[in-house]
């Protein structure tokens, strides 16, 4: 049978394993977010500047179609004029297409600015559809890094939880009556840490330093105390597993 102190250290290392997996992944989440509305933009742009270049098309079909139009009129008015011979009618056809030529250069005018807008236009949105080819293929290959991250840290964290019910069904069977407190406390959302270990006299939930009394039960006849704070369950861990944990930590150096 597992003891009280082993239960409290593995359920409160495991419950802090458990926060920062949940946060990781909300992280990971947020980061996934953001190359995800960044490529958004990027795609946004590439269809603004595409749009622009279709409507400066438009406009300069139209101009065209006024240009053929006006050049229409001056044909059909230099026709006419070549088979009249009264000086009014002459007089009238040659303002008429004098207007139309003005008409004409002033459309070419327009038309050329249009075509050159047009131009950098088509040259701006080149540049952006093979800048964005590779960073479509960057983001792709982040996004794919940070989805099999958040399905690695996904899978941890329910190794986790799995493991806390394990745990927890051995608290209740064999100390039901802390694990009762233990149940009552855990949806107390005022009580930061369920369990919180003592160190350096004080409780590593509310940090709050312990009158010596209790910390001198924990060490000699009591296997686990309230805080008088935050309402956490204290602890103490033995000896060996203060061994275990130095020898973990000297590992990872």
């Amino acid at each position: 049978m597992p003891s009280l102190q082993s239960i409290f250290s593995e359920l409160e290392k495991l419950e802090e394993r458990k926060i920062l997996s949940k946060n990781k992944i909300q992280m990971l989440k947020n980061k996934l977010k953001e190359v995800q509305v960044d490529r958004e933009k990027l795609q946004k742009r590439i269809q603004q500047k595409r749009n622009e270049k279709k409507e400066k098309d438009l406009q300069v079909r139209d101009k065209e179609l006024r240009v053929k139009e006006e050049e229409e009129k001056i044909r059909k008015w230099e026709a006419q004029l070549r088979e009249t011979s009264k000086f009014r009618e002459q007089k009238t056809l040659m303002d008429e297409i004098a207007e139309a030529k003005r008409e004409k250069n002033a459309i070419e005018d327009e038309l050329l600015e249009l075509i050159f807008q047009r131009d950098e236009i088509e040259n701006e949105l080149k540049k952006l559809e093979q800048e964005s080819e590779k960073k479509f293929g960057e983001y792709q290959e982040i996004e794919k890094e940070i989805e099999e991250e958040i399905k690695k840290t996904e899978s941890e964290y329910d190794e986790i939880i799995n493991r806390i019910q394990e745990i927890l069904k051995d608290f209740q069977s064999n100390f039901p009556e802390i694990f009762g407190y233990y149940q009552e406390i855990s949806v107390d959302k005022k009580v930061r840490k369920t369990i919180a270990k003592v160190e350096k006299s004080a409780c590593t939930s509310c940090y709050l330093v312990l009158p010596p009394e209790i910390e001198a039960r924990l060490y000699t006849n009591s296997s686990y105390e309230i805080c008088p704070n935050c309402g956490a369950i204290l602890y103490v861990e033995s000896e060996e597993e203060n061994q275990l944990e130095d020898k973990q930590i000297q590992e990872r150096k």
